[in-house]
């Protein structure tokens, strides 16, 4: 529970969890389509639909932004209990930031040097980190529940 403590609180952080178990699922559900090797549908949404919303969203924002970082970002900042904890989500988020900037910058580079196949490993292998990650927080959440129940 948060600090204060109290029944007031116990709504609030059954919303939280609940945020925490389903944002993990979706996490999950996009590894394991990037364990199956093909693109996120986040990644790749049919060309009529990207055509009516070329305008309003940037090319880059499902693939930097999309459901699983934002759900990422949300839990975390749920979990910083104090202002230091809530500096280290952002130091994390700007660390982020640059390495994704950084790994942008090289990408054609590391696209010529890796290749098709290299590329498929490397998409199955941060399939499997996400995995992790999201049942890491479906556990978590689950885990928390069951203490407040």
């Amino acid at each position: 529970m948060r600090a204060g403590g109290g029944l007031r609180h116990v709504g609030d952080d059954l919303a939280d969890l609940a945020f925490q178990v389903g944002g993990g699922l979706v996490i999950v559900l996009m590894g394991l389509e990037m364990l199956r090797g093909s693109p996120t549908q986040v990644q790749h949404e049919p060309a009529s639909d990207r055509a009516q919303d070329s305008i309003l969203v940037p090319f880059a924002m499902p693939l930097v932004a999309g459901p699983g970082s934002i759900t990422t970002v949300v839990t975390l900042a749920t979990r910083a209990g104090g202002w230091r904890a809530q500096l280290g989500v952002l130091i994390a988020i700007a660390v982020t930031s640059g390495v994704l900037l950084g790994t942008l910058l090289v990408s054609a580079w590391i696209d010529d040097r890796v290749g098709e196949r290299g590329l498929r490993i490397f998409l199955r292998f941060l399939g499997l980190i996400l995995v992790a990650v999201g049942a890491e927080f479906v556990l978590g959440g689950t885990r928390e529940y069951l203490r407040l129940s």
